[in-house]
């Protein structure tokens, strides 16, 4: 027997056995211990090689799962919308590491009828992932599976061969795995969930895969709570503009009741005094029909005269009382009190103020209206809203940039945005002695066209810019302005995913912007 020897070390011997006694002469011995220190040196070399390429390929596997966890942590650390993080999570685990499936569950703190709790699959991989989370699968915690008893204890659970695993879920949508790993999701001390990886292959785990996915797990946590933090956020938030937009409409609805109030406040004294005027002058006509010749008395007018007076008198018993005391009053007094101007007066004030409290109804609850979006030609809608308007040709110019892609607007809606600002525009031109109205449609970007509206009228006081679309404020009162109209035009546009925004200056003109969307074909469907 000659030993194996490198540098000192001992590390095996080799045997040369022989059937003869005294086989082996010492040069025989000499040759076979060179021959032996060779083969040290091969075995000893075969052994390096071996050892460097177990240590390259861990330290590829390495940089692999150092990667991957770069890979997968940047992912989940910039996704805040809690069902995209975890679909996304389990889609990067599997494309990066290899695996064959992972899923997330997450702990629902609610026990059922019988006092359990379970954790439920909010993601999962492929098309078994899909099918398990529409089905709502989940597994009770502290009960037979590796995700049950990982949330329970808080501790990894590894099979690297499930077949002799006791706690253990065969689940028949993933027949092929082999090995499982189930990682507790930990806030603090708190589990909220596991994650669980599962591979075709037995001993699928190495130290180094458990140790990386651990780290992404702790990372996926932090990612889940953020979400959730943010989704808490978002739904206080919403629940605050939900108050403050209900203390708001109060508010509004107040002030439009009183607004409301005041232009009809007029209406019941020119209605009284319009019917008082009116059965004045029918019972005077029927006094002189009646008065005269047979001729008029028996014409079919003169008969409908004296019926319709003899009616109101029925109803009014004192306006032919009211008659014989005006008989009485000199000429000139009855030209005041039986004027026929006085009726048109009142009736154009009764006509102004319900068409004001119409205004005011379209203008509150025009843009609350369910927007009939559809694909639409803008220049179109544009001129022929303005073309109601009669306006002399040499009023209005326009300036169209190149080819205008359809928008995505309700035309009604939309018509009724450019209407009023045109409207306001011509009464900001009342003193302009050459007024004129430019019409500017371009294409801004990719998502929106602008549509300027331009007038070279008073302009607007910068002071006054940002009042301009608070509700009921107005400086147009003496016009019969509501102060509805640019708050009604603001909620159409960004209703329907646009903008309106204004520059002016005094003594030059205003121009108002409104950002219209561009249609996109993929659109599934329209208000």
């Amino acid at each position: 027997a000659l030993p194996l020897a490198i540098a000192g070390n001992v590390i095996g011997a080799l045997t040369v056995q022989s059937i003869e006694e005294s086989a082996f002469s010492d040069e025989d011995v000499s040759s076979l211990q060179a021959m032996a220190d060779q083969l040290a040196v091969a075995i000893n070399n075969a052994r390096l090689h071996q050892q460097n390429a177990e240590l390259f390929a861990k330290a590829s596997r390495r940089a692999t799962l150092l990667q991957a966890g770069s890979e997968v942590s940047r992912n989940i650390t910039s996704i805040l919308d809690l069902d995209v993080l975890l679909a996304s999570t389990v889609h990067i685990i599997c494309e990066e590491y290899g695996f064959y499936y992972a899923g997330i569950f997450l702990v629902d703190d609610t026990p059922d009828e019988n006092g359990r709790t379970w954790a439920v699959l909010k993601a999962g991989r492929g098309e078994a992932g899909r099918r398990m989370v529409e089905q709502g699968h989940k597994l009770e915690i502290g009960g037979n599976s590796m995700v049950g008893a990982a949330v329970r204890d808080g501790e990894a659970r590894i099979s690297l061969d499930v077949d002799v695993e006791k706690v253990w879920y065969p689940n028949p949508l993933l027949p092929r795995t082999r090995s499982e790993m189930a990682l507790p999701l930990f806030i603090k001390s708190k589990v909220i969930g596991a994650l669980t990886v599962q591979s075709e292959a037995e001993a699928a785990f190495s130290e180094e895969d458990i140790s990386s996915l651990q780290m992404m797990a702790d990372q996926l946590s932090v990612a889940i709570n953020n979400a959730r933090l943010l989704y808490d956020l978002e739904a206080a938030n919403k629940e605050i503009i939900r108050t403050k937009t209900f203390e708001t409409i109060a508010t509004a609805t107040g002030e439009t009741i009183h607004w409301v109030g005041n232009k009809a406040a007029p209406i019941p004294g020119c209605v009284s005094r319009t019917r008082e005027d009116i059965g004045r002058f029918l019972t005077i006509a029927s006094d002189l029909i009646a008065q005269s010749d047979v001729s008029i008395r028996d014409n079919p007018l003169g008969h409908l005269i004296i019926e319709s007076a003899s009616r109101l008198a029925q109803k009014h018993p004192d306006l032919p009382k009211d008659v014989e005391r005006l008989k009485k009053k000199p000429l000139k007094k009855l030209r005041r009190m039986l004027d026929v101007e006085s009726i048109e007066e009142d009736l154009d004030i009764i006509a102004q103020s319900a068409n004001t409290i119409l205004q005011i109804k379209e203008d509150l609850i025009g843009p609350a209206r369910r927007q009939k979006w559809q694909a639409s030609d803008l220049v179109e809608v544009v001129k022929d809203n303005i073309k109601s308007f009669a306006l002399p040709s040499n009023t209005v110019s326009y300036s169209i940039d190149g080819i205008i892609p359809k928008v995505k607007i309700d035309p009604k809606q939309f018509g009724r945005v450019v209407i009023n600002l045109v409207k306001n525009a011509m009464e900001a031109m009342d003193e302009q002695p050459s007024p004129h109205i430019f019409i500017a449609i371009r294409q801004a970007d990719a998502n929106f066209v602008m549509v300027d509206i331009a007038d070279n009228g008073c302009g607007i006081p910068e002071e006054e810019l940002t009042k301009i679309w608070l509700t009921f404020h107005t400086g147009k009162a003496e016009k019969g302005g509501t102060g509805l109209g640019l708050p009604s035009c603001l909620q159409t546009m960004e209703a329907m995913g646009g903008k309106i925004s204004v520059s002016s200056e005094p003594g030059i003109g205003s121009t108002f912007t409104l950002h219209v969307p561009v249609f996109r074909p993929d659109q599934e469907s329209f208000g």
